[in-house]
């Protein structure tokens, strides 16, 4: 006679208190945590330069444009300081409380950034266009045009710094932080134009490139928004993982059906609840080491891998209700 069991393994925890395996997720994902503090780090101390910088140079050669950019760097300030806390936050070690541990801080950081991001890009707008229709317009000094390259220079490598970080630790928040960057750096590039075209006559160019940056600052800060919110509302990942998982399955012995898989993002890393379909007469330690296998297969094929929940039914009982 068949018999009927459940079992639910949370092999992160196993792993830890009952063998040792060659894929160490928690050894990795705290030397990833590491180096996503770092570079957070790294960005807010730009930022509060930047901003300074900024206004300095605004304020000596009397462009709007870099007026315009310090501003947003000071609302970086605030946005990235809050952002390297909650990665230093999402590091914690779960709790009894917070079984799961903090790794949802992220999308809450990603989530204020991109509003700061959509909310500055709306102050840009009526900035420049209060400007325009008061007349305010004047060419900048041509010490602006350097200034605005410096910028934008130091921008760029900080968004392939932070991007090359955040994808390697599939970090959103420091993806979302790197495109802060690029958003700045292309600012520049605008305050740039806009300065060159006023010192040729063209006085109004330095609002109406900043105009135009507006728009592109709006579009990404909705995306980033939109990406917190899939994240905090627990949205499925992405169906080709789930097939990688799948297949990971399929491929151990006397696994005889996958009944049903889920995935979610905890932060930067992955949890996976996985149902499948097993020999009825498998042994209760036969069970621990299919599970046993199949974990370790996932830690090593799917990157960013932390907690793998797995139920077994019997394959008599497929097509029951």
């Amino acid at each position: 006679m068949d018999c009927f069991f459940l079992v639910s393994l949370d092999f992160f925890q196993w792993n830890r208190l009952i063998f040792n395996t060659s894929h160490n997720r928690p050894a990795q994902a705290k030397k990833c945590r590491r180096c996503a503090d770092k570079v957070a780090r790294l960005d807010f101390i730009v930022a509060c330069s930047l901003s300074v910088f900024s206004f300095f140079m605004g304020s000596l050669t009397g462009s709007a444009g870099l007026h315009a950019v310090a501003l947003k760097e000071l609302g970086d300030i605030i946005a990235k300081g809050a952002n390297w806390l909650s990665i230093l936050a999402a590091g914690k070690p779960p709790t009894k409380r917070f079984p799961y541990g903090y790794g949802k801080l992220q999308f809450l950081s990603s989530l204020v950034m991109g509003l700061l991001l959509s909310f500055g890009a709306v102050s840009f707008v009526f900035f420049n266009i209060q400007h325009i229709n008061d007349n305010l317009v004047s060419p900048p000094s041509q010490l602006s045009i350097l200034a605005a390259v410096m910028v934008g220079i130091t921008c760029e490598i900080m968004y392939h710094i932070m991007k090359c970080t955040g994808e390697q630790n599939n970090n959103l928040a420091v993806l979302a932080a790197a495109m802060d960057n690029r958003v700045d750096a292309i600012s520049s590039l605008a305050v740039l134009v806009g300065a060159v075209l006023a010192n040729m006559g063209w006085f109004v160019a330095d609002h109406i490139a900043a105009l135009a940056v507006a728009v592109l600052v709006a579009r990404i800060g909705g995306k980033i928004v939109m990406e917190a919110i899939h994240g905090l509302l627990d949205i499925g990942l992405r169906p080709e993982i789930i097939s990688e998982v799948e297949a990971c399955c399929r491929s151990v012995e006397r696994v005889e059906g996958v009944k049903n898989i889920r995935g979610r993002r905890l932060g930067d890393s992955y949890e996976f609840d996985i149902s499948l379909y097993v020999p009825g007469e498998l042994t209760v330690i036969d069970s621990f080491r299919l599970k046993q296998t199949l974990s370790t297969a996932l830690f090593s094929t799917i990157d960013h891998t932390e907690h793998v929940h797995i139920s077994l039914y019997p394959a008599s009982s497929k097509g029951a209700g």
